[in-house]
């Protein structure tokens, strides 16, 4: 579920922007917005991220009550 480096890279960004949309998650990690987006959706259905759609965009944030989610986010703020 997390094997992939894109979506420790993305869970460390949403960790130092508290909330993103794909857009600005894909500038910063250096993917493309499809890419992006269906790393954020795997993160997302294990719980390890929120989405909060706002008009055209939707919001990324990470979910630190979740266990694995508190481990992976102690690994990607190193």
């Amino acid at each position: 579920m997390i094997a992939n480096d894109t979506r420790l890279n993305l869970l460390r960004e949403l960790l130092r922007c508290n909330e993103c949309t794909v857009a600005m998650l894909g500038s910063k990690v250096g993917i493309a917005e499809a890419y992006a987006s269906t790393q954020l959706r795997t993160l997302n259905s294990r719980g390890l991220i929120t989405s909060r759609p706002s008009g055209k965009w939707v919001y990324y944030s990470a979910q630190p009550n979740n266990p694995l989610a508190k481990t992976l986010l102690t690994i990607a703020a190193g």
